[in-house]
């Protein structure tokens, strides 16, 4: 049975995740349907990582709302973090995906990334807690995003290492795991550098000054962002290196937490990153990317350009779905090279809105004409009402005619076969939408 985003959302205990079913992503030039079917039970592919890049303009974000909305429906947790407002500014969206949503520099961060978290020994099954490592990688995410010096990164680690052994916290070595244990905030390693590196504590004083780690989530771990689904909107932060580096701790946190795991053959939850080329450049990332699924876990990473994903990363990528850059010649190239499909330039050259080269093991650089956000909510409300008028369209919730007109949206899904206007009403042609 074919299965697609509209898929009655099913119960799913996200301590065992889901085997997704199909998602229908499109169609190719003969109008045939392709599927975008991670678990399938033929073939298998090698992980549920996917990678979206492409112009703005191109309908790389209302694809992945798309994807989120579908994986969401068939009960997969998802973590989104959204850089320009493109995602939690929808409001309709927010609440169909069933995200929660947290406005970073309104609400601040919902966890504390300074907690580690436990690891058990496998031949005793007692658990250990590494705090040197957790504080040199939290160290480590300061340097890149703020440029530290060699002197300020090792004053921020000094730093954390003093606010850990005021908590009561041993920061060296592998100590073992006491739950009752209360580790320290970021607040507090800001007053230890204002007093030991004033220079360092300039570099960093956002982090510490703007109330972005409030006291009710000091003992709130990146465990309790698992078992919910959350949007995490850093937009209205004042900076990019402050909005690159929170990004980059909820990366370690989930690689840390995920580190703590059982390894799971299912999906519990797909971490989404828009402008992924914030965090790409992350020590830990391609690690992340290559282990990610035997936790139960899927990246969707998107940015505007291939070539802002490290070889390593992109390689870790199963499926790749490439809009395209116009006709930026360097950037046709960049395609092609990532592809491997030398003499399909012109093709890539003219990829249009809703159009893109899908490419995994079940269809290889396939040029599709993608299903987005607003023409999944046409479908969905077409099915359920049937036949529709332009005007009864335009008035579908979530619909913005100002973005996407309703004419347009009928016109798209006219070029993938799914609907066909006449009597002035628009209708399904095909079921497997």
């Amino acid at each position: 049975e074919n299965a697609s985003a509209e898929t009655a959302a099913t119960p799913t205990d996200p301590a065992i995740g889901v085997v997704l079913r199909p998602i229908l992503v499109g169609m190719d030039s003969s109008r045939r349907s392709v599927y975008f079917d991670p678990h399938s039970p033929v073939d298998r592919l090698d992980n549920v990582n996917t990678m979206v890049t492409g112009s703005s303009g191109k309908g790389k974000t209302q694809l992945i709302k798309y994807l989120i909305t579908s994986i969401r429906e068939q009960g997969a947790n998802a973590l989104l973090l959204d850089f320009k407002n493109d995602f939690v500014s929808d409001p309709h969206f927010i609440a169909g995906a069933r995200l929660n949503a947290t406005l970073v520099a309104f609400d601040g961060m919902p966890f504390n990334p300074l907690i580690p978290f436990p690891i058990a020994d496998p031949r005793t099954g007692k658990k250990f807690i590494q705090c040197a490592q957790h504080i040199t990688g939290i160290a480590s995410v300061f340097r890149r995003t703020y440029s530290l010096g060699a002197q300020q990164e090792a004053a921020v680690k000094n730093a954390i290492r003093r606010a850990f052994t005021e908590s009561g916290v041993d920061p060296t070595g592998t100590v073992p795991f006491n739950p009752e244990t209360t580790f320290p905030d970021l607040a507090a390693v800001g007053e230890i550098l204002e007093e030991t590196n004033p220079s360092a504590y300039n570099r960093l004083d956002p982090l510490f000054t703007l109330g972005l780690f409030r006291e009710p989530f000091w003992r709130t771990s990146f465990a309790s962002m698992v078992n919910q689904s959350a949007a995490l909107d850093f937009s209205q932060l004042p900076s990019d290196e402050l909005k690159n580096a929170l990004a980059e701790l909820v990366v370690l946190s989930a690689h840390s937490f995920l580190n703590s795991q059982p390894h799971c053959g299912t999906l519990k939850q797909v971490f989404v990153v828009d402008e992924a080329h914030r965090v790409l450049k992350a020590d830990f990332l391609e690690r992340f990317a290559l282990e990610c699924r035997a936790y139960g876990v899927g990246l969707l990473l998107a940015s505007q350009y291939p070539y802002h994903f490290p070889p390593g990363i992109s390689a870790s990528m199963a499926t790749k779905i490439i809009h395209g850059n116009d006709r930026d010649l360097e950037r046709v190239r960049d395609i092609v090279s990532l592809l491997g499909c030398p003499g399909r330039e012109a093709l890539i050259a003219d990829l249009g809105m809703f159009e893109a080269i899908f490419s995994n093991k079940h269809f290889r650089n396939t040029p599709i004409r993608t299903i987005t956000y607003p023409l999944y909510l046409v479908l969905s409300a077409i099915r359920q009402s049937g036949p529709m008028s332009l005007e009864e369209i335009e008035r579908i919730p979530g619909v913005d005619p100002q973005k996407l007109s309703a004419g347009n949206i009928v016109f798209h899904l006219e070029r993938l076969g799914l609907c066909e206007s006449a009597g002035g009403k628009v209708r399904l042609v095909r079921t497997d939408s």
